[in-house]
């Protein structure tokens, strides 16, 4: 919870279009309109799994299955639907807990489901745990 708390107040102002917007000044004293745009920083198994909410060993991008990990699938498994969480986490009733559980989500929320863009899409920096 913490973590999703500092998560929240970091990337807050990410969440509304309108604030992606602003001036900043340069070296050479001339301002330049800017545009916020998250970008995602690699990161080792245990912190993604983390920051995307999920349980421990399965994928943070595909809801397959635990017993199938490594396996050639014979389809593509379907990429987790963080919209759908974000309704399921803020409806929070026994039903929405269950549906929760088939893709191993924990309860709650994450503030990355509320970012207008698939967090395991983002393009990946080269500096080791940046932001």
């Amino acid at each position: 919870m913490i973590q999703q708390h500092v998560l929240c107040h970091v990337l807050g102002p990410l969440m509304d279009a309108d604030r992606h917007l602003f001036y900043a000044q340069c070296a050479n004293d001339y301002f330049r309109r800017c545009f916020a745009s998250p970008t995602a920083w690699i990161a080792d198994y245990p912190e993604h799994r983390d920051l995307h909410n999920i349980k421990n060993g399965i994928c943070y991008w595909c809801e397959c299955p635990h017993d199938e990990m490594g396996e050639f699938p014979v389809k593509p498994y379907e990429c987790r639907d963080h919209t759908l969480y974000r309704m399921l986490g803020d409806t929070n009733s026994a039903a929405a807990k269950a549906r929760l559980t088939r893709p191993r989500v924990h309860q709650g929320s994450n503030v990355l489901w509320y970012l207008d863009c698939i967090v395991s899409d983002l393009p990946k920096s080269d500096l080791l745990h940046t932001m």
